[in-house]
């Protein structure tokens, strides 16, 4: 009996780690010319993976690392992205004007969202939203860290870190200012590591940031890349992600159960 049940577990856990087992990257998506690449995380060289083609109007993205699914807010609708062929799919008008961030909460599965002022929750079938609460200052995106569960945002008003109460809306401000002039983008990886870029005051440019989510101060990630404006970063996988069906895992189990009960009784015989 023990034996089942522990390779009954072990199916379970290599489905979880099957469908999550990809190398994990930072993304970034450049909003004039559409350009989706990934970025590397020490020196800020950017790989171009696909073109979404310009004037998209792409604000914020996240991931959703158990269906491989990218939402993008792309002028006032969300929509999914397909990082690699650089092709969007509407999923619904946004019933409200100004939405800035969308960030997908790795514990409940949720869709969070966020006009300029507000928290939201959105319905991520259609768009539609409702109002969690005020934030009590300027968001301009957000994104969850999966190792605490903890909604992060950044500010390019009070250029700093800052974190949400989902129950309320309300926000808290790190006591020290990010250190540049117009935090713009916000990602946060499996691992916690967050990233961000800075468009600068007049968005002029797109420097990569890394960012210390305990103090809220960030550093620069490689040179300042002119004339080009990278509004937005997600963390998703390097190659598209194969996601187990749960009949695949129930099979397999059954099979490997089979053989130890097998096994099991040939050796008390």
């Amino acid at each position: 009996m023990q034996n089942k049940a522990l390779v009954i577990i072990l199916v379970i856990f290599w489905g979880v780690e099957a469908s999550q087992g990809h190398a994990e990257v930072t993304f970034a998506i450049e909003t004039s010319q559409g350009i989706v690449s990934i970025v590397d995380p020490v020196s800020g060289e950017r790989t171009f993976v696909s073109s979404i083609g310009g004037g998209n109007g792409i604000a914020s993205a996240t991931h959703d690392p158990f269906t491989d699914t990218t939402y993008v807010i792309a002028g006032n609708n969300l929509m999914t992205l397909n990082r690699f062929e650089g092709s969007l799919a509407l999923i619904g008008a946004l019933d409200r004007p100004n939405m800035r961030a969308v960030a997908f909460d790795h514990s409940t599965r949720r869709l969070w969202g966020a006009t300029s002022q507000q928290l939201l929750l959105f319905d991520e079938t259609d768009g539609s939203s409702t109002v969690v609460g005020d934030f009590g200052l300027i968001a301009t995106d957000l994104s969850f860290d999966p190792t605490s569960d903890v909604l992060y945002g950044v500010s390019n008003i009070s250029n700093s870190l800052f974190t949400v109460d989902t129950s309320t809306g309300a926000a808290t401000l790190s006591d020290q200012t990010i250190g540049f002039e117009g935090a713009t983008a916000l990602t946060i990886d499996s691992m916690g590591n967050a990233f961000g870029t800075d468009l600068g005051p007049s968005l002029g440019f797109t420097q990569y940031l890394s960012i210390d989510t305990d103090t809220g101060i960030a550093n620069p990630i490689g040179d300042r890349i002119q004339s080009e404006l990278y509004t937005a970063v997600f963390s998703a996988s390097a190659s598209p992600s194969a996601i187990p069906e749960p009949a695949v895992g129930i099979v397999l189990g059954s099979f490997l159960c089979i053989g130890v009960m097998r096994r099991g009784q040939r050796v008390a015989r």
